[in-house]
């Protein structure tokens, strides 16, 4: 039934069903958009599920013989692009907002280089030069299932060690561990192209990353959320740390601060790296006018 075709078109029953759920977290956000207009954090997930709505229309529909308005040529450029664009977002995302730890070979980048030169030399070249679809696609997919793997591999990694880490508070864990396994399951994307035509497939494993993701970010928020009361709670000055524009992350680390928490700690807690924490901090003290962590601790924590 879910893999029935709809509406006369490519897509199945799922993907429609996919669509109407994304979009019912596009109205969702909005309230949450409307709370925080001025969170960059907040239009940054916006976009985020946007794309998720973009690569579900485009691997539903197209390619397709029957649609007249974009040549074969076209539609499969929109097909393939939406799902490259979707997973560098997707990564970019993750690392913007859970900042993710990034390596030598294991970045948004290279991500994002390695995939637009593949696609621009491997498939539009191909079907340029041959004018076969299915050549120009078996040729190209090879580099994006290479990638894919190779991410999903360290990813693994990541997500092995993060389980080792037992003692660590609960919350900052299952966000990180729910954002790194989303990666793995974007992973799968070209992995089931390059096996086949399998929207359903395709559809329902890059959406549990969608799932993933929103677990994530609202858990995110409300995570913020705390930390900003826990502030106002333990404030001194006549002016909340929101006064001074900083950001949501920075209140987190701002809290962590003031409760008297080591660098090494709180980036343990986190799951950041120490040199996240202290570009951080350095951004925090200079907001508020301090010099260094005692003159902060000193200037707003309450006696």
């Amino acid at each position: 039934m879910i893999n029935q075709p709809v509406f006369g078109t490519e897509m199945v029953l799922l993907t429609f069903i996919v669509l109407i759920i994304q979009f019912v977290f596009v109205l969702i956000h909005f309230g949450v958009i409307i709370s925080r207009p001025f969170s960059k954090s907040n239009w940054r997930f916006l976009l985020l599920i946007l794309l998720f709505i973009n690569y579900s229309i485009s691997s539903g529909l197209l390619p397709d013989e029957n649609i007249k308005y974009f040549s074969l040529f076209v539609q499969n450029i929109l097909a393939f692009g939406s799902g490259i664009f979707l997973a560098i977002y997707y990564y970019y995302f993750l690392v913007k907002e859970i900042e993710i730890e990034q390596r030598k070979f294991f970045n948004v980048k290279i991500l994002l280089l390695s995939l637009i030169i593949s696609f621009g030399t491997l498939y539009i070249t191909t079907y340029i030069l041959y004018k076969d679809f299915n050549l120009a696609r078996n040729i190209f997919i090879v580099a994006p299932v290479i990638i894919a793997l190779y991410f999903c591999y360290n990813t693994i990694l990541e997500v092995k060690k993060l389980s080792s880490k037992s003692s660590v508070k609960s919350s900052y864990k299952c966000l990180n561990f729910a954002g790194k396994l989303g990666i793995t399951f974007m992973a799968t994307m070209p992995i089931i192209v390059a096996i086949g035509d399998y929207q359903l497939i395709n559809i329902g494993l890059v959406n549990i990353s969608f799932i993933l993701i929103v677990i994530s970010y609202y858990t995110l928020i409300l995570l913020q959320a705390k930390n900003e009361r826990d502030l106002n709670a333990n404030f001194k000055d006549e002016q909340s740390l929101e006064y001074y524009n900083l950001t949501p992350r920075e209140l987190e680390v701002a809290s962590f601060i003031l409760k008297g928490e080591k660098y090494i700690e709180i980036a343990q807690q986190m799951f950041i790296s120490d040199k996240t924490v202290s570009k951080h901090a350095s951004n925090i003290f200079k907001k508020v006018e301090c010099t260094s962590k005692e003159d902060f601790v000193i200037k707003f924590i309450k006696n």
